[in-house]
């Protein structure tokens, strides 16, 4: 329904470019009102999610301060941190990998199980288009979280980043959300063909957790699975 009350006065953009262009943005922000509404509308489930972030910086804040009092670890020494900025400079950017790969996956599969994925299909809307428009509201989302992440661990945890450039982050972010991406696509395509098991999904979401350096340094690693866990940094 929010859809439809969306494309009302599609003509009267024009028939240009520019009209094209605008048509395709309102398709997009119908796509994040809908998901959003449908996020906010389930209360309960929205909260969790923050006391979620809220225990996950606490976890790995003990485990930190177990690595401080037993004398620090010299893998951190190359990053100019504790381990508890390190773990959460990890959680925050493995926030938008699952968002790309995971959730664009489990939305799939959603939309499969309510039988409602040859309808959406049937929209006037490039296939490539309509499955970026479905992950717009959960990158918008998990930006929040992310700042979540940060503000929890900044006001109660005492996080510290002296030498953090964010602006650099914030463009290794932008260009990694588009790589998230297609591996989200070809997940999402691997499913809708074999219905369960997928493994991109697999490999990606475990192995990915577990050698791209999200928890703790690679250095860590002998040194034949560091050369293999560069095809993951």
């Amino acid at each position: 329904m929010q859809m439809t009350n969306c494309t009302v006065g599609y003509r009267d953009f024009g028939s240009g470019g520019r009209g094209l262009f605008l048509r395709e943005l309102l398709k997009a922000w119908a796509f994040i009102k809908k998901d959003m509404k449908i996020s906010v509308g389930y209360k309960l489930q929205f909260i969790f999610q923050f006391f979620q972030i809220f225990f996950s910086v606490s976890l790995v804040y003990f485990i930190g301060r177990m690595v401080s009092d037993s004398g620090g670890s010299s893998h951190l020494s190359r990053y100019g941190s504790d381990y508890f900025s390190f773990a959460l400079v990890g959680l925050a950017v493995n926030s938008y990998f699952r968002t790309g790969l995971v959730r664009m996956t489990s939305y799939i599969r959603q939309i499969m199980n309510q039988g409602t994925l040859e309808a959406m299909c049937a929209c006037p809307m490039r296939y490539s288009w309509l499955m970026l428009c479905s992950t717009l509201w959960q990158f918008l989302f998990d930006t929040v979280r992310v700042f979540f992440y940060f503000l929890c661990g900044y006001f109660l945890f005492g996080l510290r980043l002296p030498e953090a450039n964010w602006l650099l982050a914030v463009l290794v972010v932008v260009l990694s959300a588009p790589i998230f991406l297609m591996f989200g696509l070809l997940s999402s395509s691997i499913l809708v063909v074999v219905k369960r098991g997928d493994p991109i999904n697999w490999i990606f979401s475990s192995l990915g957790a577990l050698l791209a350096g999200m928890m703790f340094p690679v250095s860590v690693f002998p040194g034949w699975l560091q050369r293999v866990s560069f095809f993951f940094l």
